[in-house]
This record gives structure tokens, C-alpha cells and sequence, in this order.
């Protein structure tokens, strides 16, 4: 389970750490570094300091006394709490409790899959004449397990917790902007056919009138 959280953080860790490279060298041009709590880090200083401001370990005196531009560090300290700590780390939260909640509903299925690979790796290191002497621990077929009605594949497996979510929503904007856009349709639709039946209409009175006009000039 470790190891699928980390594997789906691993885009969004990026993500996160380009963000914080990019409010470290803007901090880099505001505030002056505190000298006595980053001096061994070197260049690295501002990126430790943000990344300690997104996760609420911060220093105020940092951007209260070591700043020339004292409002604009203030500003981007606030960007900092919004961006890092409020934001990323409720995305954090909810990547995890998905990934977990992906590992819950693939809970059984795992378990037959490490009791396989046990199988396999004990059957790796036996003897030609243990498969000899116990033929019933071999049989000559195989059990094969697959899920029901699309249990584990497609996007019942897929769309898990908060993903299921914003795909759920998704799929409602889509629907009813595929309905409005049917509407429309249909309204045009009606419209231009009532416009031609009033043009038709009009046509025929005016051919009408031309008859009658030519009628009048011959007599």
C-alpha cells in the first residue's frame, strides 16, 4: 500500500516542489536570509525556508525585520500559506485516502496474489522428487480467479474516492451541457422552420399578388 501512495504522489510531489522553487526565488529577491538558522545550507536556504513556510514551520521575523519590501514579502507569505499549506496539503490528503481506499477495494485480490507468489517461490526450491512423490499438491488443471460484472476494471475500478468524484462531476457538466446544447439545437431548429413556413407563405401571397397584377394588365 506504501508503495502506491508513493507512486501516485510522485507527479504531484513534483509539481509541488516546482512550485516551491519558484516562491523560493521570489523570496530570494524580498527577504534577507536569517543567517544564523540557514548560513550551512547555502543556496538551497530560501527553498528550505518556503518549503518550511508551506507546511506551516515558519519564521515571521524573517519577513517582518530581514525584508526591504516588507509588503510584498507579506504578500507572498500569504501566497505561501494559500498555495502550499492550504492548498497542497489537502491535495495530499486527498491523493492518499484515495490511494487507500484503491488498496481497501483490491484487498482480497492482493492477498491471492502474494499467496501465488509464495507458492511459486516454494515450489522454486523443491526437489524433482518431492513433484514426484506428491502428485495431489499438483493437479492437472488451474484455478483461475476474475472479477464480476466488471468489479476491478473499467471505471468502476478506476474512479475511486475523490478522482470518482471529479469524474462524477464531470460526467454531469458534460450531460447537461450536451442537453442545453439539444435544446438549443432543437429550438433553432423549430425557429427555422417556422421563419421558412412564414418566407413560403409570404412567397405564395406575393406570386398571388403577381398573378392577379398581370391579370389586371391583360384585361
Amino acid at each position: 500500500m506504501i508503495q502506491s501512495v508513493f507512486k501516485d504522489l510522485l507527479f504531484f510531489m513534483a509539481f509541488f516542489l516546482i512550485i516551491i522553487f519558484a516562491f523560493s526565488m521570489m523570496m530570494g529577491l524580498l527577504v534577507k536570509i536569517d543567517t544564523e538558522t540557514y548560513d550551512v545550507l547555502g543556496p538551497i536556504s530560501y527553498y528550505v525556508m518556503i518549503f518550511r513556510t508551506s507546511i506551516g514551520d515558519y519564521n515571521l521575523d524573517n519577513y517582518s525585520k530581514k525584508s526591504t519590501y516588507q509588503e510584498l514579502a507579506w504578500i507572498l507569505w500569504l501566497l505561501v500559506m494559500i498555495v502550499g499549506n492550504m492548498i497542497f496539503m489537502n491535495f495530499i490528503i486527498a491523493v492518499v485516502n484515495e490511494s487507500y481506499e484503491n488498496c481497501m477495494s483490491k484487498m482480497v485480490a492482493q492477498s491471492y496474489k502474494v499467496k501465488v507468489d509464495l507458492i511459486v517461490e516454494r515450489e522454486s526450491i523443491m526437489k524433482p522428487s518431492v513433484f514426484k512423490k506428491n502428485k495431489d499438491w499438483f493437479p492437472n488443471f488451474l484455478i483461475v480467479r476474475r472479477a464480476i460484472d466488471g468489479e476491478g476494471s473499467g471505471n468502476g475500478g478506476q474512479w475511486k474516492g475523490f478522482v470518482r468524484e471529479i469524474s462524477n462531476n464531470a460526467e454531469k457538466s458534460i450531460t447537461k451541457v450536451q442537453h442545453d446544447l439539444t435544446q438549443k439545437i432543437q429550438q433553432n431548429k423549430t425557429l427555422f422552420e417556422e421563419q421558412m413556413d412564414d418566407l413560403t407563405k409570404k412567397q405564395s401571397d406575393l406570386k398571388e399578388l403577381l398573378e392577379k397584377v398581370q391579370t389586371n394588365q391583360e384585361h
